[in-house]
């Protein structure tokens, strides 16, 4: 769910209601509320909060009876993020689900108070969610797994040399992600191209510039290029290059193909932890947990338009296929 432009406005009456609504259900049974705030609308992040609200559904927190959920989504917008976590500080909300990494953040800056349990986080100790100056948090993180990418490229493209890398400015996970790119590359004798994207009307401007000096591009989970895919998929198909993705919902958009985690399994996940702080547990108390990130995913309808021909050894290995 997606509040849009008017995500702040709209939660900040939601939590103005919270204390008559809850008192209003279940005739004399304590209602908790549990706040997930998505940083963007896109595939991946949407299923982990289908995942996070399906699985405290199954563990007996529905909404609307034993729990209130507050959804909201700052629209990629780190100025909205922060609104959203600032109204936060100052509702009775038990449990907090900042989904990405930016609204991660941002709750850690505005409501470190809050026990906290982060989704698809690539970085939790790079972006400083971790316990400490009042943080009570935990999560389950999604990191990149680099060496097991450039692997992947290789074997899809032997003689491939530079690899392009698109991502937005400001997003630790993404800068995260090239460090270790740049870390990594001479070993696998690729020259990396990173390129930042100064802002989203430039996006495609930018697309169209880096598929015109690499062999292949790679799409990290960032989320300003996840929330406008589209536009970065068209430039490389025009230029036939081919795109590897870090998510498997990129793949299944129009990417070659990707290692990815599986977004949705990542919500259960969380929603298991967000369970444990409902029944008391601190969060500073829960160790983090990882969600592993080696499903292959393929897209044989985009090798079809490129006239690729995936190894054998690709094809026997793919957890999922696109067609």
């Amino acid at each position: 769910m997606s509040f849009g432009a008017r995500a702040a406005r709209r939660l900040a009456a939601a939590l103005i209601g919270m204390v008559a609504l809850g008192a209003a259900s279940m005739a004399g049974a304590q209602q908790r509320t549990v706040a997930i705030t998505q940083f963007a609308a896109h595939a991946a992040l949407d299923a982990v909060r289908i995942g996070v609200i399906e699985g405290l559904t199954a563990a007996g927190w529905r909404d609307g009876q034993r729990l209130r959920l507050l959804i909201s989504n700052a629209d990629g917008d780190p100025a909205r993020a922060a609104d959203i976590a600032r109204d936060l500080r100052n509702a009775e909300v038990d449990v907090v689900v900042p989904i990405a990494t930016p609204s991660a953040q941002a709750v850690a800056e505005n409501a470190a108070g809050l026990a906290t349990v982060y989704a698809a986080v690539g970085d939790p100790a790079g972006a400083g969610l971790v316990p400490g100056a009042g943080r009570r948090i935990t999560g389950v993180s999604d990191p990149t797994l680099t060496r097991e990418t450039f692997e992947l490229i290789q074997e899809l493209f032997p003689d491939a040399r530079w690899i392009g890398l698109l991502r937005s400015t400001g997003e630790a996970n993404s800068e995260a992600i090239a460090g270790a790119m740049t870390w990594w590359a001479p070993g696998y004798d690729f020259r990396i191209h990173d390129v930042v994207v100064p802002a989203p009307e430039a996006l495609a401007a930018t697309a169209r510039d880096v598929v015109e000096n690499v062999e292949v591009l790679y799409l990290p989970r960032d989320n300003g290029i996840a929330a406008r895919l589209d536009t970065v998929l068209a430039a490389a198909a025009a230029n036939q290059i081919p795109v590897v993705a870090g998510s498997a919902e990129m793949v299944r958009a129009g990417a070659l193909a990707g290692l990815g985690a599986d977004y949705y399994a990542l919500g259960r996940n969380v929603a298991a932890i967000v369970v444990r702080v409902l029944g008391g547990d601190d969060p500073n108390d829960i160790a983090p947990r990882v969600n592993p990130a080696t499903d292959l995913t393929i897209n044989t309808r985009v090798a079809a338009a490129l006239e690729f021909r995936f190894p054998q050894s690709i094809l026997d290995r793919a957890k999922t296929v696109h067609r």
